[in-house]
């Protein structure tokens, strides 16, 4: 048998979000006991491509920069810090559809047996900051 760590911790880069998530029923409930952090992080080349609209280069490019389009449209794409907040938003996409995709996510968080933390990354000063 496989021993399971005492502490697991999964980030998953909202960038690659759109990739199957697949969790098997052990796998989910090892991770729901834990918690997951999904960290967006500065110059991200996904929400750049995203945000610019153009088209990807190949289906695999599109699966992967689709989704981030939505947090695209939220931000004023005038301001020098549009990607950034993008990106931000983003991760809180990513967060939310990880507990509206799977009843046992939802279950742990909602009996506070799972804390998801929504994290940003600067590549200029390598500071993590905490979003929600």
């Amino acid at each position: 048998a496989i021993s399971q760590p005492r502490q697991s911790r999964l980030t998953i880069n909202p960038s690659f979000h759109s990739l199957t998530l697949a969790f098997g029923k052990e796998t989910a409930q090892t991770f729901a006991k834990a918690g997951f952090s999904v960290m967006g992080h500065q110059s991200c080349g996904a929400v750049k491509a995203a945000c610019s609209g153009g088209k990807a280069a190949s289906p695999n490019l599109e699966a992967v920069i689709a989704p981030i389009a939505t947090s695209c449209t939220k931000v004023d794409k005038n301001k020098p810090d549009t990607f950034d907040l993008a990106a931000r938003d983003h991760v809180h996409s990513v967060a939310h559809e990880l507990l509206t995709k799977s009843v046992i996510l939802k279950k742990a968080a909602d009996e506070g047996k799972l804390t998801i933390i929504e994290a940003y990354y600067s590549l200029d000063t390598g500071e993590v900051t905490k979003l929600r």
